[in-house]
């Protein structure tokens, strides 16, 4: 079972990334986030093997959310 997350600001694209690991046997959501700051603080708590991040989301864009990790899982970016 891979383990994800979502980072995405728009509602109209988390139901679309949510019904699309819902449809894939291997993939087990385990939250949804609007912003980076707030994936980053599960992160530090919670082990993850996939992200599927927006490039352009509010307060830090997720190309620098993922330049700030120190050891990332795999990253499906989104726009």
């Amino acid at each position: 079972m891979t383990n994800c997350i979502i980072i995405e600001d728009q509602a109209p694209a988390q139901k679309i990334l949510k019904r699309y690991i819902a449809d894939t046997p291997h993939l087990k959501l385990n939250a949804i986030f609007s912003d980076a700051i707030e994936a980053n603080e599960f992160l530090e708590k919670n082990s993850i093997d996939l992200i599927f991040l927006d490039i352009h989301l509010p307060k830090i864009t997720g190309i620098d959310f993922l330049k700030s990790l120190k050891d990332h899982p795999y990253i499906i970016l989104t726009t």
